[in-house]
């Protein structure tokens, strides 16, 4: 395509081997694009930016004590896509399941990380019982904020219907 384009627009004739020469010498490289759906995304989403901005600074003042919760499975099964073989033959490994392993953790800024180990998989229910156990932990005399993606498990009705209780209990 490119070289038709060159041929043309330009008259000339060049090689494959040539325009990658020169692209080379231009700081290009042959590399895999990058999907983005950043053309899609709710720019008002992004307003939440601000708050946690807002949050970081009455962390530094010492007024409250932010937190960040998610979690994040494991499986015991390695999964390898992709490796060199030689042409003819194929490489295979069995294929097996195993149970997972799920971490939910709480993390601070300066790294201090409460988790709880999950040997299966994680509800809402469950969450809601992490959080129940973290809060019991809590320092009754600071204000509390924790922080959470919008995971279609951490946005369960469940979960929704905790969330005035839990102010409560952490902002008083």
């Amino acid at each position: 395509m490119v070289l038709v384009r060159i041929q043309s627009e330009l008259g000339k004739t060049i090689s494959r081997n040539t325009l990658r020469r020169a692209l080379k010498s231009m700081d290009h490289s042959y590399r895999r694009v990058k999907k983005s759906l950043r053309s899609k995304r709710n720019d008002q989403a992004f307003e939440a930016k601000k708050e946690i901005a807002t949050l970081k600074v009455q962390e530094d003042d010492q007024e409250i004590v932010l937190y960040y919760f998610d979690g994040s499975g494991f499986s015991l099964v390695p999964y390898v896509p992709y490796c060199w073989q030689k042409k003819g033959e194929t490489i295979e490994i069995d294929s097996s399941r195993s149970r997972s392993i799920n971490v939910l953790g709480f993390l601070k800024r300066d790294n201090t990380f409460a988790f709880h180990f999950v040997d299966g998989s994680v509800d809402s229910e469950l969450i809601v019982a992490v959080f129940e156990h973290f809060i019991s932990t809590l320092d009754e005399g600071k204000k509390t904020v924790i922080i959470m993606d919008n995971a279609p498990k951490h946005t369960s009705a469940y979960i929704e219907a905790q969330k005035a209780r839990w102010k409560n209990v952490m902002w008083t």
